[in-house]
C-alpha cells in the first residue's frame, strides 16, 4: 500500500468530513485515495474546498442528529463560501435514501456504503449539474483492500478485517445498514499490514463490526487467532490491538494467542450491553452474567496486565430499577478499565423499536449519569494502582504546553492519555519510550520518561 499523493494538476479541491467510528474513518481514507486518483486535490480546510463530502453515521438517533446538523453547517458554505457542491455519503444515506434527499434539497449528491468507490463519479456528476443517488442494496463480497490515504498519525493505522454483522441485536441498525458479515481473506490483510509497516506504522488496530467472529464466513474458515499469529510475524509492527469483539465469541485459542504474544496488546474491547438475562434475551444477545464473569476472570488469570473495555446500554424497554442495580453491581465487581455507555433509542427498522414498556427518557439519563459516575470512580482507582510502575508509552503530541502520549493499555481516541510534566524535553511524536507513573487522574496518567526503549527502536 502506498500513500496516495495529490496530483500535481488538480482543478477541483475537495474536503471530506468524517463522522462516527473508526470503521467510517477507514471508509473515508479509501474515498480520499479514490478522489486523488481521479485527479482531485484534497484539503482539510472546508473554507478552501469547492466540494465538501460528508461521511455520515446513523447508528442511533444522536448520530443521525449530529450528521444532519453537520450537513446544515456545510451547506451554509454553499451560500457564504467557496463551496460549489455538497455530497452526502455513508450510513445516513444508506439508511434514509430518498427521504434524506427530500429533506435536504440543496445537497448535490448521495452515495451509500456499498458505493463508496463511486464518490469521485458522484462529484463529477454533481459539478455537471446532475444530482446522483448512488445506493446499492446488496453489499458485494470484499475484494483486495482498496488504496487508502491514511489520516491517522503516521505510527498508527486501523486494519478493517471484516464488514457487516450477523449478530442481529434487536436494538442495532448495523445489519440494516452494512449487511451480513464479510471477512477479508487473511493473506490480503497480512499483505496490507506489511504495506502499512513499510510506511512506518508501528501500531495496527483491528476493527470490524464483530472482530471475534472474524473468518467464520470464509471458505475455508479462518479465526481471529489465526490472523493474529500471521500479523505477529509482520516486521516493523510493535503493537497489535483488537477492538469491537463479542464476549461469547472469545475462544481459548484466542486467549492463549494473546497471552503468549509480545506484540499483541493485552487489551480487549468486549461490549456486554447488559447482564440481566431477561434483557439480554430481549436484545437477542448471547451470554449470561455468570459466563461474562468467568470469561473476564480467565482473561485476567492468563494476562494479569490485561486492559478490559466494554460498552453497556441503559434504558432498554422493560429495564427495571432492579435490572439497573444488577448492572451497576456487575460493573463495580468487574472493574473494567474502560467503559462506554449509551441510552437506548428506538431505531426504525429494528425489532426493539416497537417494544412495549419503554423507559422514560428522564430515567434513562439518570441511569446513564449514575453508571458513568461509577465508572469514573473505578477508572481513577484502577489508575492509582499504576503509580510508581513503569509503562510503555508512545508520544503523540503536545497539549497546553506539555507532551502527551498513550500507553499500551489504551486505544487511540477512546481511552485515557499519559501526560508528561511541563518542561519535559527531547520527546518526539511517534517515539516509544518507558515512563514511570507519578500520578493518576480519573482517566489519565501522569508520568516521567525514563529512557528511550531501545530494545525494539524508540523513534519512527
Amino acid at each position: 500500500m502506498n500513500r496516495i499523493r495529490p496530483t500535481s494538476r488538480a482543478s477541483i479541491t475537495v474536503a471530506l468530513v468524517t463522522l462516527g467510528c473508526a470503521k467510517n474513518l477507514v471508509d473515508s481514507e479509501t474515498v480520499l485515495a479514490s478522489l486523488e486518483k481521479a485527479g482531485f486535490e484534497t484539503t482539510p480546510n472546508l473554507e478552501l474546498a469547492e466540494v465538501i463530502v460528508v461521511n455520515t453515521c446513523a447508528f442511533i438517533k444522536e448520530a443521525v442528529e449530529e450528521a444532519k446538523d453537520t450537513l446544515r453547517r456545510v451547506l451554509a458554505l454553499k451560500t457564504n463560501g467557496n463551496c460549489r457542491a455538497v455530497i452526502c455519503i455513508g450510513c445516513l444515506t444508506q439508511r434514509y435514501r430518498e427521504a434524506l434527499a427530500d429533506e435536504f434539497p440543496d445537497i448535490d449528491g448521495f452515495v451509500g456504503v456499498n458505493n463508496l468507490q463511486d464518490v469521485a463519479e458522484a462529484v463529477n456528476l454533481a459539478l455537471a449539474g446532475k444530482r446522483p443517488l448512488l445506493i446499492e442494496d446488496h453489499p458485494a463480497p470484499l475484494n483486495l483492500p482498496a488504496p487508502r490515504r491514511l489520516s491517522t498519525p503516521p505510527w498508527t493505522a486501523y486494519l478493517r478485517i471484516a464488514e457487516g454483522c450477523d449478530c442481529a441485536c434487536s436494538f442495532c441498525t448495523i445489519p440494516l445498514i452494512r449487511g451480513p458479515q464479510r471477512s477479508q481473506r487473511p493473506e490480503f490483510l497480512i499483505e496490507e499490514a506489511e504495506s502499512l509497516a513499510a510506511l512506518g506504522v508501528k501500531e495496527i488496530v483491528l476493527i470490524a463490526q464483530d472482530t471475534t467472529r472474524y473468518g467464520l464466513d470464509l471458505s475455508p474458515p479462518a479465526t481471529l487467532a489465526d490472523l493474529l499469529r500471521g500479523l505477529e510475524a509482520v516486521r516493523g509492527l510493535r503493537w497489535i490491538r483488537v477492538l469491537y469483539g463479542h464476549p461469547s465469541s472469545v475462544t481459548p485459542e484466542l486467549i492463549e494467542t494473546m497471552a503468549n504474544s509480545k506484540k499483541i496488546c493485552h487489551y480487549l474491547d468486549l461490549p456486554i450491553q447488559h447482564v440481566s438475562r431477561r434483557l439480554l434475551r430481549a436484545m437477542n444477545r448471547a451470554g449470561t452474567s455468570q459466563e461474562f464473569k468467568a470469561l473476564f476472570a480467565t482473561l485476567r488469570e492468563r494476562m494479569p496486565d490485561v486492559a478490559l473495555r466494554t460498552t453497556v446500554l441503559v434504558g432498554f424497554p422493560g429495564e427495571t430499577e432492579k435490572d439497573f442495580q444488577q448492572l451497576l453491581a456487575f460493573i463495580e465487581e468487574t472493574r473494567f478499565d474502560w467503559l462506554g455507555a449509551f441510552a437506548f433509542s428506538p431505531e426504525e427498522g429494528t425489532p426493539a423499536h416497537d417494544l412495549t414498556r419503554q423507559v422514560r427518557e428522564a430515567t434513562k439519563q439518570r441511569r446513564l449519569r449514575r453508571l458513568l459516575e461509577l465508572q469514573r470512580q473505578i477508572s481513577r482507582s484502577n489508575n492509582e494502582k499504576w503509580v510508581g510502575k513503569t509503562i510503555e508509552v508512545v508520544v503523540e503530541g503536545q497539549s497546553d504546553g506539555r507532551w502527551t502520549g498513550r500507553w499500551r493499555r489504551a486505544a487511540p481516541e477512546v481511552d485515557g492519555q499519559v501526560l508528561f510534566p511541563k518542561g519535559t524535553t527531547a520527546l518526539h511524536p511517534g517515539q516509544f519510550l518507558l515512563a514511570q507513573v507519578i500520578g493518576a487522574a480519573d482517566f489519565d496518567l501522569e508520568a516521567i520518561p525514563l529512557r528511550p526503549d531501545r530494545r525494539r527502536g524508540s523513534k519512527l
